[in-house]
């Protein structure tokens, strides 16, 4: 599956690269207006920066004997299991990745990675400390990395666009009497409009209310997002769960009060941090 997403998102870049070189080879480039070009022009530059960042990304892990292995295109780095010193979650410009921190260097994997997870707690299990790698989260501040959050607000604003043009097309339905459109065709335009509203401005108002930092306290947990701060005891947080459909990757807190706040997967360290709010949360009943 990874070769599959990295082999997807090259083959992008590679067209883009390709699109002004063959423009040029069947001479329509310079017939085209000064913006077409422009566009075209940026377009193959980006395609030619970013085709060599791919080649850098780690493809595959292998584990032989004591030794760690990543595998990238242009690139491939080793390390003993005995020197790991740390393991840590990081989020930078959306890309999520595990950081392997050992003596002299660091490894870093992506998170969608095959069995990923059993990795994570073969690295954690040769890392010398008695809760398998894991940093205490107490007093840690956690922040959500900005461009994954502007991804994740453009995503929301996408949807109140496309909530908008739904409802223009059910009026314009509506008033323009379309021979052959019944009353009974008009009103389940309006049902799905209604749906597809509801669960659109549904998912806004999460991804708006997203905790954009996180403090762990012995006492409390402190939410902090675009509108205001939030202070949860460890005893109003009754679960931990995967989001619901729909919603971006992360964890959802559930409130004794009703809340629910939703912890993008952009958050650093966010297993480490879901991991100890279940672990204090239950430990509080």
């Amino acid at each position: 599956m990874v070769a599959l997403r990295l082999c997807a998102e090259t083959s992008v870049f590679v067209i883009l690269l390709a699109l002004p070189l063959v423009l040029l080879l069947l001479g329509k480039f310079w017939a085209l207006s000064f913006t077409c070009k422009l566009i075209v022009s940026v377009l193959g530059l980006s395609g030619l920066v970013m085709l060599p960042v791919y080649g850098f990304i780690t493809f595959k892990v292998t584990v032989t004997g004591d030794e760690l292995t990543t595998h990238a295109v242009f690139s491939r780095h080793s390390c003993s299991l005995a020197t790991v010193k740390g393991l840590a979650r990081r989020s930078n410009w959306n890309w999520i990745r595990y950081v392997v921190e050992f003596e002299g260097g660091e490894l870093t994997f992506p998170i969608w990675l095959k069995n990923c997870d059993d990795l994570v707690q073969l690295v954690r299990a040769h890392i010398p400390s008695g809760e398998g790698g894991k940093r205490s989260v107490f007093g840690r501040q956690f922040t959500q990395d900005p461009v994954s959050l502007i991804f994740q607000i453009g995503q929301a604003t996408a949807g109140l666009i496309f909530m908008g043009v739904i409802w223009f097309f059910a009026a314009s339905l509506y008033h323009s009497g379309t021979a052959g459109i019944s009353s009974t065709d008009e009103l389940l335009v309006i049902v799905f409009a209604f749906i597809i509203s509801s669960i659109l401005l549904w998912r806004t108002i999460v991804v708006a209310l997203m905790p954009i930092k996180v403090q762990v306290k012995n006492d409390e947990l402190l939410l902090q997002t675009f509108f205001f701060e939030k202070k949860l005891t460890w005893k109003e947080i009754k679960t931990v769960k995967e989001p619901f459909p729909l919603l971006p990757e992360g964890f959802m807190i559930h409130t004794s009060r009703g809340l629910t706040f939703l912890i993008g997967n952009g958050m650093d360290s966010a297993d480490e941090l879901a991991d100890s709010i279940k672990e204090k949360a239950a430990a509080a009943l």
